[in-house]
């Protein structure tokens, strides 16, 4: 993950926030790659899509 195009993403959409940002890649999460982020303004989790195609069933509980 680009953390540059991450944190100018994060300063246009998440009010408040101010870089520069730490990325951690979090245990778990295997079909949605998930990710802590930790900033001077607050720690947040990014749960990004899932890589390659899935099926419609995937997620059904």
């Amino acid at each position: 993950m680009a953390e540059a195009d991450l944190t100018r993403w994060m300063e246009t959409h998440v009010e408040g926030f101010r870089g520069p940002l730490t990325l951690t890649r979090l245990k778990g999460g295997q079909s949605n790659p998930t990710w802590r982020i930790e900033s001077p303004s607050g720690r947040y989790v990014l749960r990004q899509k899932p890589v390659g195609k899935v099926l419609p069933s995937a997620h059904q509980v």
